[in-house]
């Protein structure tokens, strides 16, 4: 409620405030967008389905190929 003035006049610190205050109210209430992760190898190109299963453990190197 303290941001209001601010953001209503422009001021840049109010506004950077309120979108914060806002981003995290809607981490907390689960109203923000999943989040989309990309895991890349070694060589920073994407890693395949295997390659993430041979990694965690899931699957044995025979069984993948």
């Amino acid at each position: 409620m303290n941001l209001q003035p601010g953001i209503r006049k422009g001021n840049p610190r109010s506004i950077e405030a309120g979108v914060k205050v806002l981003r995290h109210s809607a981490q907390i209430n689960g109203y923000a967008a999943p989040q989309r992760h990309e895991l890349t190898g070694k060589d920073g190109s994407p890693l395949t389905l295997v390659q993430l299963l041979e990694a965690v453990g899931t699957i044995d190197d025979e069984e993948g190929k």
